[in-house]
């Protein structure tokens, strides 16, 4: 039996550009998807370490993650957080991220599912920023689009 690729010189020369392509295609696909999780990767874990601060009622945990658009000095952010800590029902007993949106390069919105110690569970979506080249969870003005 005739191997098919050895009556046509040209045709191993076509076949081999193919494979070629392929793998170049490959590679390009790999790169791309690898920047977006390494992107929600960061906002996913930005957001784990706030929501932990939450969750231990640590104040100094808490806001070197947020950008919290409605208090602009860190004291204003620092008074508000210790007194939402002392709220019984505002305390956050535990949190599972149910999904993730890459926005952009700098952008991640993050789904989280809240459980507070009332047993009251909420579906919150975070929009989480890289601002300045660090990633905050973005709180904004009251009635700002987040």
């Amino acid at each position: 039996m005739k191997n098919p690729i050895s009556t046509r010189p040209g045709k191993l020369a076509v076949c081999s550009l193919v494979v070629l392509l392929c793998i170049v295609a490959g590679v390009i696909v790999y790169q791309h998807n690898m920047k977006v999780p390494s992107t929600t990767l960061t906002a996913t874990q930005t957001l784990r370490d706030f929501l932990d601060g939450i969750e231990s009622r640590n104040v100094n945990k808490t806001i070197p993650y947020v950008y919290d658009a409605r208090f602009p000095t860190t004291s204003q952010l620092n008074t508000f957080y210790t007194k939402q800590f002392e709220i019984p029902a505002a305390n956050l007993s535990s949190y599972k991220i149910v999904g993730t949106q890459t926005e952009s390069q700098n952008e991640v919105l993050v789904t989280v599912e809240l459980k507070f110690e009332n047993n009251n569970t909420v579906l919150q979506t975070f929009r989480v920023k890289k601002l300045n080249g660090s990633w905050k969870v973005y709180i904004p003005l009251d009635g700002e689009n987040n």
